[in-house]
């Protein structure tokens, strides 16, 4: 008894100890929810070892995040094996990995994610192409990328798409424009072009004020003392 009641002390904080149960019970909460109860608990697993968090979103939701995100080890397109298998995934994460266009093929069944990030990975036109069956998706980071103009133009097949990240990636403003006009609602962030300083104004001869000095930038006259 006395040692319960350390081992609660120990996560007495209430957040840690949602974590802790909901990473517990979370296989299990999900097999119920998939009759291919093996295949879901084998891709959380899966998930899991190659330094991916799989939590829920809430407690009173199915919904899930999984993000590869400072997995601390190398993820690659392996590491995405199976992950279709998991079900409710409205969260990926994949910003800073080593996944290329061939491992978003995994990606297209998920087809109840709303958020993907993609940043800082070297992924492509092609892997966009995997993207498109995605109709719930509403944001998604290419930050960093080497998506062009060309694939910026598959994007206008997802009319839920409401924020859509494209700085230091090849798209160009011209390539921007033609998405916002697809997609009114959609918010396309590229580079923040700032205004080119004004020019300092012109310095006046030594010893002059401006209300001494010509327009022409002569001298300004002066009484004759002989006069």
């Amino acid at each position: 008894m006395f040692q319960g009641v350390l081992t609660l002390r120990a996560f007495s904080h209430p957040k840690t100890l949602l974590q802790l149960l909901l990473a517990i019970t979370l296989p299990l909460q999900l097999s119920a929810q998939d009759p291919n109860s093996d295949a879901v608990e084998a891709a959380i697993r899966h998930a899991r070892a190659a330094g991916a968090r799989v939590q829920q979103i809430s407690a009173s939701e199915p919904a899930l995040e999984v993000s590869f995100q400072l997995a601390g080890v190398e993820v690659n397109d392996q590491s995405l094996a199976g992950l279709s298998a998991i079900p409710q995934v409205i969260w990926l994460n994949l910003a800073g990995t080593k996944v290329t266009d061939a491992g978003l093929r995994e990606l297209a069944k998920l087809e109840t994610l709303e958020r993907l990030h993609l940043e800082k990975t070297a992924i492509g036109d092609t892997g966009i192409d995997h993207l498109l069956g995605l109709s719930k998706l509403q944001y998604l980071n290419l930050y960093g990328t080497q998506v062009t103009d060309a694939g910026l133009a598959k994007l206008t097949q997802l009319k839920q798409l409401k924020r859509v990240y494209v700085w230091q990636s090849q798209v160009t403003e011209e390539g921007i424009r033609k998405l916002r006009e697809s997609l009114p609602d959609c918010r396309v962030i590229g580079e923040v072009k700032l205004a080119p300083p004004a020019a300092p104004p012109a310095e006046q001869p030594s010893g002059q004020t401006p209300s001494e000095a010509k327009p022409g930038g002569g001298e300004a006259s002066t009484p004759d003392k002989d006069k």
